[in-house]
């Protein structure tokens, strides 16, 4: 039997505890562990039951996302844009309808909605089509919601303060990965390595399934990059008298934030840990993945990466712990490691 939610419904029952949007309180979702379907189907060769949702048409151009929890379990790890509760799985549009879902035997579920552009933007994958406003009124809040959004992220990840800093352009990249390792500055691994979600990306456009078996032929260049993020307050000196000032949480290196002095900081935790430091480096990903027949869809890839701790120490003092990731590789440096999800829409 198909379960009937809307935003409203669902906080009011408390049915996944989404009291809020995708943007706030990210530690106060609720998971229903562990769910059993009993009455579904197993899909051929598979472990995955077929589950039907029914959402409700909503006029307040919001959307719903039902989700399953990483496979890596830690999120929020690679100081760029805040990520949703878990993989999107179905992302129901306002005029509502069924959405089907494959879901494997034993998954953890739990769901959110969104309300704007900004909002919609963190649980879409990349699908742009998903976050776009019918409308004049529309339209004239999408610039306000974008300009609130950016400033919660700047709560988060205060920007560094140094001078010595470049932007994390293409440009930036490429003197990036002309340095050479500081023989000098010596990193000290804090504790073991562990695995954390990157950002689901959209790996295979959206396509409508009318007739037959349908499928994503996935063969998508993603493009990758060590981060870098600060655990404390701190001030940190390179060999040669640079410093980069810092805020608890804020980037040091990674998608948005600056090269410069804290390269140095990469490399020697990078090398410490036998792991070269990855700027724009792109790694294409193939699969093939069905699609259940009356269903609109893309297919979506969620990187893994390898995250250390570890003090850096070029000569001026031991820094407080950094928290270094990098894309999680096949040895032969070919294959990303990470899950595949296709999203019904």
């Amino acid at each position: 039997m198909p379960i009937k939610f809307s935003p409203a419904a669902i906080a009011r029952m408390g049915l996944f505890n989404i009291n809020h949007g995708v943007s706030e309180e990210l530690d106060s979702t609720k998971y229903f562990d562990n769910l059993q379907f009993p009455g579904a189907t197993f899909a051929t060769g598979s472990s995955a039951y077929n589950v039907w949702w029914k959402a409700a048409k909503d006029e307040d151009h919001c959307r719903i996302a039902l989700m399953t929890d990483y496979s890596q379990w830690h999120y929020n790890q690679l100081g760029g844009p805040i990520q949703p509760y878990g993989n999107v799985i179905i992302n129901a549009g306002r005029d509502g309808g069924c959405y089907f879902s494959a879901i494997p035997e034993g998954s953890n579920l739990s769901g959110t909605f969104c309300c704007g552009v900004g909002d919609c933007a963190l649980i879409s994958a990349g699908n742009d089509a998903l976050t776009l406003r019918k409308g004049a009124a529309e339209a004239a809040s999408k610039k306000e919601e974008a300009q609130t959004l950016s400033k919660k992220h700047e709560e988060r990840s205060p920007e560094l303060e140094s001078e010595t800093s470049h932007s994390f352009s293409p440009a930036a990249r490429a003197r990036a990965r002309a340095l050479v390792a500081r023989e000098d500055c010596v990193a000290t691994p804090q504790g073991d390595a562990f695995p954390a979600a990157g950002y689901q990306t959209l790996v295979a456009n959206t396509q409508t399934c009318t007739t037959g078996s349908c499928s994503f032929l996935i063969n998508k260049g993603i493009s990758l990059s060590t981060t870098m993020t600060s655990t404390s307050d701190q001030t940190i000196t390179n060999t040669v008298g640079a410093s980069v000032t810092t805020t608890a949480g804020s980037d040091l290196l990674g998608f948005q934030v600056a090269v410069g002095v804290s390269y140095d900081f990469a490399i020697a935790i990078g090398k410490s840990m036998s792991e070269a430091v990855q700027n724009g480096t792109t790694v294409t990903v193939t699969n093939n993945l069905g699609q259940a027949l009356g269903t609109t869809a893309f297919a979506t890839f969620t990187p893994t990466y390898n995250c250390y701790m570890a003090t850096v120490d070029c000569g001026h003092g031991v820094s407080d712990p950094l928290e270094f990731c990098n894309p999680a590789l096949s040895e032969d440096g070919t294959t990303l490691l990470g899950d595949y999800n296709v999203v019904y829409i």
